[in-house]
């Protein structure tokens, strides 16, 4: 009834498109400024990296809010005329081989991702292979965060008996203030590393290691894109040459015009070469390396070191023995080095006798000196992350400088009495609903077991670590791993609506909760 008036917009290509913030991983979330044409100019600079022609396809999961989801997962595909298939993220998490598998159903040429999808793929393919061909994937993108060589060889050992061309995966490295891309491996052509000496690259120098006590294996990100310029800087802002570590530098036409309402932050971060990235890494044989965080960087009796690489070391040998780690570190101004903190999340009061702090220590010794009250044991969720899962190593520092941390870790001395405690509340709330608890039931109950030993799947523990009076959180299970089990239990008892389960505390109400509706179906 009411005649409207078009609303008439004509961007120009300098005006802000996209306000994209970064994770946050080490400082603040920063709103980073990009207009029509930097995103323009980048989405081309990706076209001269993959080579993509109109019609092939892509599938993508990853979240629209992300950058590597928003740029190369929806408006490159756009840009391109590429097929795009675009799924939610709890499409992948309820089952990724299942997503997987639509490459050989809809013939899709291209996958992006971080590390940590290839690696989940391929520990799944390992411990439960399925039958697929992969054969018509022409490049799996691999970003976002430190591309792992392990990861690099699994994902190929893995998946070529089922087709994956051992010249798909593709590494990248890029950051939000140049859009997305900043330098590629060279298309069609098979991922590449090298093994360095650890110490030398402690001291500086990415020099090649035949000692296997004292190699890393770093994966190349290839080459600038077109028009990008990278430079390795010192601290002076100098140049490096080539095979000496130091901050990643880089111009493009891409770059962002700056951060909003942080302009002077921004300042900070350009120099007469461009903008300081924050990121470590060196160039060898002209292709790009990442070598880890500025910010990350410890100082430990005149060497170099990395969080990353200290929380690899634990992780790879006390495998399934914690939660999420992390590890940072405090400048002393007088030692002109850093004090070294280890924080472990714990899966709650029963697992924590399996890793000791003399176990860490010696694991670290001749590389990171700890005393026993530098490690941390604390309940799960307790180290901040940013939201794609990145620890906010600033903020957990902050929490040590000011006891929060230690305030956490002495909960583990309640968790007994807040268990009994829960149980009795717990018990008193079921009870409503129906008089049957777990006790009451048969052994031999089909589904009982079957929700131990889908729990157990999911969560990584063993069947006698398994108490239904025990808090589920006790468990640390993150939100990937609740949409895993869900998805599980929907297999044997039909839908379950997500926000029904974050409503249980313990296994016990899940049980009931699955008992009733088996009942009413």
């Amino acid at each position: 009834k009411h005649e409207l008036t078009p609303l008439k917009f004509s961007p120009q290509p300098q005006d802000i498109c996209v306000i994209q913030f970064s994770s946050g991983s080490t400082s603040d979330p920063k709103g980073i400024l990009l207009s029509h044409q930097k995103i323009l100019i980048n989405l081309q600079q990706i076209s001269q990296g993959i080579q993509s022609m109109p019609g092939q396809q892509l599938m993508s999961w990853l979240p629209l809010y992300h950058d590597m989801g928003l740029i190369g997962g929806l408006l490159s595909p756009l840009y391109h005329q590429v097929i795009l298939h675009l799924h939610s993220p709890v499409d992948f998490i309820k089952d990724p081989l299942a997503w997987l598998s639509l490459v050989e159903k809809k013939g899709i040429h291209f996958l992006v991702g971080p590390d940590f999808m290839y690696k989940s793929l391929a520990q799944l393919m390992r411990r439960c292979p399925q039958p697929m061909n992969l054969s018509s994937l022409q490049f799996c993108m691999t970003g976002s965060e430190p591309v792992s060589a392990r990861t690099c060889h699994q994902f190929n050992e893995v998946f070529s008996p089922v087709g994956l061309s051992d010249r798909a995966l593709m590494p990248v490295y890029g950051l939000a203030e140049a859009v997305l891309g900043v330098s590629f491996h060279p298309f069609q052509t098979k991922y590449e590393t090298e093994i360095f000496s650890k110490t030398k690259l402690a001291q500086g120098f990415a020099e090649k290691s035949a000692d296997e006590r004292d190699s890393i294996e770093l994966v190349s990100c290839g080459y600038p894109l077109l028009q990008n310029q990278i430079s390795i800087l010192n601290e002076e802002q100098e140049i490096l040459e080539e095979g000496r570590i130091g901050e990643i530098c880089f111009w493009s036409p891409a770059l962002t015009t700056g951060y909003w309402q942080r302009q002077d932050f921004f300042q900070e971060q350009m120099c007469s070469y461009g903008f300081r990235t924050g990121d470590l890494g060196f160039i060898h044989r002209g292709r790009i390396f990442v070598s880890g965080r500025k910010k990350d960087l410890l100082i430990v009796r005149g060497k170099k070191i990395f969080s990353v690489d200290v929380e690899r070391v634990l992780s790879e040998k006390f495998s399934g023995k914690f939660g999420r780690i992390a590890v940072v570190g405090e400048r002393d101004l007088d030692l002109s080095e850093d004090q070294v903190f280890v924080v472990i999340e714990q899966r709650g009061l029963w697992r924590r006798t399996k890793i000791s702090r003399k176990e860490i220590i010696s694991t670290l010794a001749g590389w990171v000196p700890l005393a026993e009250n530098d490690i941390f044991f604390v309940p799960t969720r307790t180290i901040p992350r940013t939201s794609s899962g990145k620890s906010k190593r600033y903020l957990l520092n902050e929490m040590i400088q000011n006891g929060e941390i230690q305030r956490r870790q002495s909960w583990f001395f309640v968790y007994f009495l807040q268990a009994q405690i829960s149980k009795v509340k717990m018990l008193l709330r079921v009870g409503k609903k129906s008089t049957k608890t777990l006790s009451d039931e048969p052994l031999a109950d089909p589904l009982r077991k079957d929700l131990i030993a889908i729990f157990c799947l999911v969560v990584g523990v063993s069947e006698n670590e398994v108490s239904f009076e025990k808090k589920i959180s006790e468990y640390g299970l993150d939100s990937i791993q609740v949409v895993q089990l869900i998805h599980e239990l929907e297999k044997k008892t039909g839908p379950i609506p997500i926000l029904d389960f974050y409503r249980f505390d313990h296994l016990e109400q899940v049980y009931v909760y699955l008992k009733e509706r088996h009942s009413k179906t």
